[in-house]
């Protein structure tokens, strides 16, 4: 053009004649507008395919990061389990409200005697005899109260034995927020033994301080019926009324 736009247009030739002679008649289409049109699309598109381009590529960096995210999770996880595992007392995590159990370790299944499908649909206080049911419900409760509580209970196995435990009891709380109850175990069946030698040796001691004063006592008659009497109240854990009644008056 004269004024130096540029123009796009779409050349038409037609055989013709003219004057008798042939001729080339040409037509000229403007199709600035449609030109325009079809550059901003290929523009757009290219706009979008680079957005696509983006978005995708976050997309993929979001996914490579989710599982990575993923794998440390689960490597963290095993890590605990194989912690939880290795732990020589039992480990165990149920529900208060249910009473159903949740997590426990191998140790516990080894000491049981139960495999883990016994051990999953079997209630917590099938482990315990029924006369401590009461004392467990306690300790759960105070856990419940207070985050945390001891508790000494005979713990029975698949077989029927029944191992002395005290167990240490803490609140705690699920991903989703819910309310557990840890409750770490250890079997104390050596203390039980070496507190129950210790209790015969210190009745052993005094029957020894007995014997040692009996020369003495056999000159004293009143008090070596004293001395019997305090002996038989030490020996004695649990007498009878009348019989404790009795050795009170002795002494």
């Amino acid at each position: 053009l004269k004024t130096g736009d540029r123009k796009w247009v779409l050349i038409y030739n037609i055989n013709t004649e003219y004057e008798g002679e042939s001729a080339i008649q040409v037509q000229l289409l403007d199709i600035s507008e449609r030109k325009q049109a079809e550059e901003e699309l290929r523009k757009h598109r290219e706009h979008l395919e680079e957005l696509v381009k983006e978005r995708t590529k976050e997309l993929q960096q979001k996914i490579t990061e989710h599982k990575r995210a993923e794998e440390k999770i689960k490597a963290q996880k095993k890590f605990t389990d194989n912690v939880i595992d290795s732990l020589p007392d039992t480990f165990y995590i149920f529900d208060p409200e249910s009473g159903k159990g949740i997590q426990w370790n191998k140790t516990l299944n080894e000491i049981s005697g139960y495999n883990y499908e016994e051990m999953s649909e079997l209630p917590p206080l099938h482990f315990y005899p029924p006369e401590e049911h009461q004392l467990i419900e306690e300790a759960v409760e105070t856990t419940l109260e207070k985050g945390r509580a001891l508790v000494a209970v005979n713990y029975i196995i698949a077989d029927g034995t029944r191992i002395p435990f005290e167990y240490s009891l803490t609140r705690i709380k699920d991903a989703e927020g819910k309310t557990r109850i840890c409750a770490i175990g250890r079997d104390i069946t050596k203390r039980k033994e070496m507190e129950e030698k210790l209790v015969r040796s210190e009745k052993l001691a005094v029957l020894g301080q007995l014997a040692g004063g009996v020369g003495h006592e056999l000159r004293n008659p009143l008090g070596a019926i004293k001395n019997a009497a305090y002996f038989l109240n030490m020996v004695l854990e649990q007498p009878e009324p009348e019989v404790k009644e009795t050795l009170d008056i002795l002494e």
